[in-house]
């Protein structure tokens, strides 16, 4: 509204310019950006994720919303009781907010009708389990374990979604190596969206490739395969023309993301620089365009993100993975 007269960011000062990025501003880009009018009072904001009793009030309360909003119970018909002895993830959010999205998914299975309900949570230091049960419930607690990547899966046997367990069969019968139980709880949360994205890594192209096309041919998602980020744009730049090809695009173009159709994509990175590209789109948040707004961003619920490496998996890789075969 303000830039109506198509003035341009550096004649309007209604528009209000914001760079973001994981790594500080190095001086000689400081200094370059400040030669320009437009930057010349740019200021450097460092932004640390909360922590303490703030970290711990806002899981919290996001988990209440979220086992509210999953188990279709009206506001404040929730009650959370013992999260303070649950070990949370420490440092950046988006891994407490994945944390938390599976816990609720868990918790919300527990939950049957819409009349208020209690929710226990404890956790056993000495076998590592988290236990999850709904006061006069008529399904027993559920025991959960996280793995490596922090994803908390059940214990024991769980009955869900035949595609997950058809594939993850499938898998098991074709590499050995591929624990069968699992893979299937991780697919298991993928088909129910607890997991958006679900990210599976390895080194091996042969496993990421059979297993994309294992859940194109459960008839449990769309497929986009051989994805190469280095040779293929993920999203459009700001300047980039509009028909210009691109990952996100294509997902939307399928329908996926947004409570949409499943979506499987596989990511060949031959490099650290090909993780590189790829990490915004793997990562739990929405991918987003210059001028999106949160009904054209890409949310990630639905997309399966298959991922090739070669040589060493970067931090920023494995911060993202649901599962590493």
């Amino acid at each position: 509204v303000g830039n109506s007269g198509g003035r341009g960011i550096s004649d309007d000062a209604s528009i209000v310019t914001v760079f973001t990025s994981n790594y500080a501003l190095a001086p000689s880009s400081g200094d370059a950006l400040r030669r320009l009018e437009m930057f010349s009072n740019l200021l450097e904001v460092e932004v640390e994720a909360i922590s303490g009793s703030e970290r711990a009030a806002f899981a919290r309360a996001y988990l209440t919303q979220r086992v509210e909003c999953s188990a279709g119970l009206h506001r404040g018909r929730c009650e959370i009781t013992g999260l303070h002895g649950v070990p949370l993830p420490k440092g950046d959010a988006r891994g407490l907010v994945r944390y938390l999205n599976i816990l609720a998914f868990h918790c919300a299975r527990l939950v049957v009708g819409t009349d208020a309900v209690r929710i226990a949570i404890s956790h056993c230091g000495e076998s590592g389990t988290t236990t999850v049960g709904v006061e006069q419930s008529a399904h027993p607690p559920l025991k959960l374990r996280a793995m490596h990547s922090g994803v908390l899966l059940p214990e024991g046997a769980w009955v869900g979604d035949a595609r997950a367990l058809a594939v993850a069969e499938a898998m098991g019968a074709k590499f050995p190596f591929v624990k069968v139980d699992e893979l299937k709880k991780v697919l298991e949360c993928y088909f129910a969206r607890a997991l958006a994205p679900a990210v599976v890594v390895s080194r091996d192209v042969g496993v990421i490739r059979y297993l994309v096309d294992a859940l194109f041919a459960s008839g449990g998602a769309h497929r986009l395969p051989a994805v190469n980020p280095e040779e293929y744009k993920m999203m459009r730049s700001l300047y980039d023309p509009r028909d210009v090809p691109n990952l996100r695009e294509d997902i939307l173009a399928l329908g996926g993301g947004n409570g949409g159709p499943f979506v499987a994509a596989e990511l060949l990175c031959a490099t650290p620089d090909g993780q590189m590209c790829i990490r915004e789109m793997i990562e739990d948040s929405p991918s987003a365009t210059a001028f999106s707004t949160g009904r054209s961003a890409l949310h990630k619920d639905g997309l399966f993100f298959g991922v090739h490496v070669k040589g060493e998996v970067t931090p920023e890789i494995l911060s993202r993975a649901s599962l590493f075969i």
